[in-house]
């Protein structure tokens, strides 16, 4: 009896530590969590216009929506500058009940012009460890009388930033244009049903004007 007792009492330690510190779980620790003795891990990624803000739950619609120009609206027209679109911060977060195991931020603009957008990225928190992997941005582009005209996906990497460029089936001068992105993260290890969470969110239109190679956001 009093070794069972030692079990037991070793195994409730080592639970423990693994919930305070966010250590990977074990073969045995994922069984238990599945056995509803602890949480499991759950990713939440969500697109949002803040930079800091730690989402608890989904901000988009789970169910896949195809018509872009019903997303939410995430970001804003760059400070001074209406041919900009800034701000659109993407969230990936791990939780274990309360405690955070892995989070990923990264910040997203947009410049668009008659031909093409470019989208410029920036990770500002890269704290991935055990969990999240293979982040992607799969940027969808509106004309054309709203019609899905063009998307493409993209890799981010873990950590830096870079820019990629998305070009237009045809010129869009004169034209009326938006842009619906699509942020994906893979976390493997997560409970089942969420191993590849993504979030949904889209820029404000734009006017491609006649006189420059430039989109002014309305």
């Amino acid at each position: 009896m009093k070794s069972r007792f030692i079990t037991w009492t070793l195994a409730s330690a080592a639970l423990a530590v693994f919930l305070a510190t966010g250590a990977p779980a074990s073969a045995g620790t994922a069984a238990s969590a599945s056995q509803g003795n602890a949480p499991a891990p759950e990713a939440i990624v969500t697109l949002t216009a803040s930079p800091t803000g730690q989402p608890i739950s989904r901000a988009n619609p789970a169910a896949p929506n195809a018509n872009v120009d019903t997303w939410k609206v995430v970001g804003a027209r760059c400070t001074g500058n209406p041919y900009s679109w800034c701000d659109m911060f993407a969230h990936a977060i791990v939780f274990a009940g309360t405690t955070i195991l892995d989070q990923y931020t990264v910040r997203l603009k947009f410049d668009p012009h008659w031909q093409s957008v470019d989208v410029i990225w920036t990770v500002t928190t890269h704290n991935v460890h055990h969990y999240l992997t293979d982040f992607r941005a799969t940027v969808h582009v509106m004309c054309l009388s709203n019609r899905d005209c063009r998307d493409q996906e993209h890799a981010l990497a873990g950590q830096g930033g870079s820019s990629f460029k998305v070009q237009y089936p045809e010129n869009l001068k004169g034209r009326l244009v938006l842009f619906g992105l699509e942020f994906q993260a893979n976390c493997p290890r997560c409970a089942v049903g969420l191993r590849h969470p993504d979030a949904k969110g889209r820029t404000r239109e734009a006017r491609c004007l006649k006189t420059s190679d430039k989109c002014k956001f309305v």
